[in-house]
């Protein structure tokens, strides 16, 4: 009796290979002593590998040199579902990896099987736009000026608003983000009454001259001398 040939893969998995093979991921899988039994996906080329290259290696020899690596391979052996942010500082390379694992029948944990994902490019671009954020920040508090982020509309959000406006209008920066647009109606109805009383005052007026403070709000401010 001729034995029957290997079945052949299904749709699936076919279509699972394919997706591995042009996404920016690694998927991989060990055993419980850390072996690597599974090691398939384009970010391999990053590494400087290929597609099985690793299989039959040891987890905890290719990446000694990273200890937060070697205790999520470890945290993942001893049965642990979780995702970790792990950085290959020596190679420039930063990978999302979410580790599921892999037990026995006898729900014992017998190894581990991952995907990690290249999020190299994104962390890179997190940390320039908070260092030019911090960059910003200082600039700005440095300025005899008051600075603000707001979103746009009535009811838009008060993002950032430089430490000047306490000795500008008297509130701190905190008061102002919680509050601003409420403050900004205040600030302008508190400026109406003297511009109101105007002919009733004794004193001679001039042309009343408009101030206004830098993107925040309107201030008035008269210029008379007494008769």
């Amino acid at each position: 009796m001729r034995p029957k040939p290997a079945p052949a893969l299904s749709e699936a998995e076919q279509r699972l290979r394919a997706i591995i093979s042009k996404a920016p991921v690694v998927l991989f899988a060990a055993d419980a002593n850390g072996i690597v039994t599974l090691c398939e996906g384009k970010a391999l080329q990053k590494l400087g590998k290929v597609s099985g290259q690793s299989v039959g290696q040891s987890l905890f020899d290719m990446y000694r040199s990273y200890p937060a690596v070697i205790a999520n391979v470890r945290r993942a052996l001893a049965g642990e579902a979780f995702s970790s942010l792990d950085e290959l500082t020596g190679l420039g390379l930063c990978f999302e990896i979410h580790w599921a694992p892999i037990r026995a029948e006898n729900g014992i944990p017998a190894g581990t099987i991952a995907v990690a994902v290249d999020v190299s490019e994104r962390t890179r671009d997190e940390r320039a736009r908070e260092e030019a954020e911090t960059l910003y920040r200082s600039l700005v508090e440095q300025l005899a000026a008051v600075t603000y982020i707001a979103e746009l509309g009535v009811e838009g959000e008060w993002l950032f608003v430089s430490p000047q406006i306490e000795s500008l209008l008297g509130y701190s920066a905190r008061e102002w983000r919680a509050n601003g647009r409420g403050q900004l109606d205040r600030e302008r109805t508190s400026r109406r009454p003297a511009h109101r009383t105007r002919r009733r005052s004794s004193c001679r007026w001039r042309k009343p001259v408009s101030r206004r403070v830098p993107n925040v709000s309107a201030r008035w401010a008269v210029d008379m001398d007494q008769r």
